[in-house]
């Protein structure tokens, strides 16, 4: 680890996956993720996922009888740290994949509508299922929030957001 260097390479997301999800969310397509860009990229992303984790781990202690972590520590987090939109939107998202997994272990077939979070193979992308799902949605939501000052009509993607106060709720 480099001086000035706060996680270990261990700790940070892969570089592949961060140019790719990067490179997915560009506006322009002839675009390209600089090495620095991904590497700052890399280390903001491994310092959100900190934040937002020792913020559900301090709730998960607080239950003795509990030893894992779960979704909903996840989504209080979110909460408490000012991220409440982004929770209810991911909220959503955990209760539909739940009933999806439901429906699967029932034998039931689900199939996504309009073929979300598949690429034009109609398979997942490499990426996570996430990606289509909720890139738009997250990007429609900070819309209409008044977070984003820049959306692209075509793709709804957030070129700019203007960071809000974290409020801290008991």
């Amino acid at each position: 680890m480099e001086t000035g260097e706060r996680f270990p390479e261990q700790y940070l997301l892969p570089v592949s996956v961060v140019s790719r999800v990067m490179k997915g969310h560009f506006v322009r397509q002839d675009l390209k993720a600089g090495a620095e860009s991904v590497e700052l990229m890399r280390h903001v992303l491994t310092e959100f996922l900190c934040f937002v984790a020792s913020e559900a781990t301090a709730r998960a202690r607080k239950d003795k009888s509990r030893k894992t972590l779960q979704a909903e520590d996840v989504l209080f987090a979110l909460k408490r740290l000012g991220f409440g939109d982004y929770g209810e939107l991911l909220a959503a998202f955990l209760d539909k994949s739940r009933r999806e997994a439901a429906a699967e272990a029932e034998g039931v077939e689900v199939s996504s509508r309009d073929g979300e979070g598949e690429d034009e193979g109609g398979e997942r992308d490499g990426v996570g299922s996430w990606n289509g799902r909720l890139s738009e949605p997250l990007a429609a939501l900070a819309d209409s929030q008044g977070r984003a000052s820049n959306l692209n009509g075509e793709g709804g993607h957030v070129q700019s957001a203007e960071v809000e106060q974290v409020v801290v709720i008991d």
